[in-house]
């Protein structure tokens, strides 16, 4: 498991790539709340670009303190965990991928 301090209105992209065969499963815990996303690369960029996307999975815009999701997404494809701190404070933030 990664820890990390998220600055406050900041956010961590993480790259991973999904399996040929199986879900993907991640889990982030912090002590503050946070929003959590899943997205693909052309969709981060539209994220970050504050353009319309679509999430593979995430809080759908809800900051919570623990979340923890298992997905399917299409093999060998190129996926972001995306935590994202609204907050003016902070944030230790620990998460797992696999």
């Amino acid at each position: 498991m990664s820890v990390l301090s998220l600055e406050g209105n900041k956010h961590l992209a993480v790259a991973y790539t999904s399996p040929w065969l199986g879900n993907i499963s991640y889990e982030v815990e912090s002590d503050r709340p946070i929003a959590v996303l899943v997205l693909d690369e052309a969709n981060l960029l539209a994220w970050r670009n504050q353009q319309n996307y679509v999430y593979l999975g995430g809080t759908a815009g809800a900051q919570v303190t623990a979340f923890t999701q298992t997905l399917f997404l299409p093999s060998n494809t190129k996926w972001f965990l995306v935590m994202v701190n609204y907050n003016y404070l902070p944030a230790a933030v620990w998460y797992r991928a696999r």
